[in-house]
C-alpha cells in the first residue's frame, strides 16, 4: 500500500494527491509473525528495563538515541547493556546512523553492508 493514492490525472501535483495519515492507519496484523518490529525513543538510561524486556520478549527494536546524545558516558552504557542484551539472546545490534541503535531478536542477524541501488 503506498503512501498516497494517484488522481486520475497523472499530471497532477503532490498537492492535488490524496495522503493517508499512517499514525491513523492500521495494518491487518497476523498472529503468524515470529516477532514484532517497534519504534522506540530512549530518554536516559532508566529507559533501558523496560526496552529490554521487549528483546527478551522476541521483538526487534529501533531505538531512537538523540535525546541522549549530550551524554557521552549513557550513551556507551546503553549500548553497552544493549550489546550483552543481544548477546543473551543470540540476536544482534548495530548503529544505524549516529542516533539510532537496532537491537534484533534471536536468530536475526543485522547485515551491515549498505543496499545501494544502481541507477
Amino acid at each position: 500500500m503506498g503512501l498516497f493514492t494517484r488522481s486520475k490525472d497523472e499530471n497532477a501535483s503532490l498537492a492535488d494527491q490524496e495522503f493517508v495519515d499512517l499514525r491513523d492507519h492500521e495494518a491487518p496484523t497476523s498472529s503468524e509473525a515470529p516477532f514484532n518490529v517497534r519504534v522506540a525513543e530512549m530518554h536516559r538510561v532508566e529507559d533501558l528495563k523496560a526496552l529490554s524486556g521487549l528483546v527478551y520478549d522476541g521483538d526487534m527494536l529501533l531505538i531512537d538515541l538523540h535525546h541522549m546524545e549530550g551524554d557521552e558516558v549513557a550513551l556507551r552504557r546503553v549500548t553497552k547493556e544493549f550489546k550483552k542484551i543481544a548477546e543473551d539472546v543470540n540476536g544482534d545490534v548495530a548503529g544505524v546512523g549516529e542516533d539510532l541503535l537496532l537491537v534484533s531478536p534471536t536468530g536475526v542477524k543485522v547485515d551491515r553492508s549498505k543496499v545501494r541501488v544502481q541507477r
